[in-house]
């Protein structure tokens, strides 16, 4: 009978874990993508906040004023 079960447990242990495997690793993607993503959402706002601050300073002026503003000082103040 302890044979029996130990060659019934060597055939279905393998089995068992060739199918649960490939689950296992797709919960795992699954869950770095999900970590992955809410840190990005939470760290978005530093990655964009140059951008915004741009456009609310520079892009409402005028095409003119637009171009002084990338130019250096000295030759703004000519």
């Amino acid at each position: 009978m302890r044979s029996l079960l130990l060659f019934i447990g060597s055939v279905l242990y393998p089995a068992i874990m060739i199918i649960i495997s490939p689950i296992l690793v797709c919960l795992y993607l699954l869950f770095g993508m999900v970590l992955l993503s809410r840190f990005v959402q939470s760290k978005w706002h530093l990655l964009t906040a140059p951008i915004v601050l741009f456009k609310q300073q520079v892009l409402h002026l005028s095409y003119k004023k637009q171009q002084l503003v990338f130019r250096p000082k000295a030759v703004r103040l000519h």
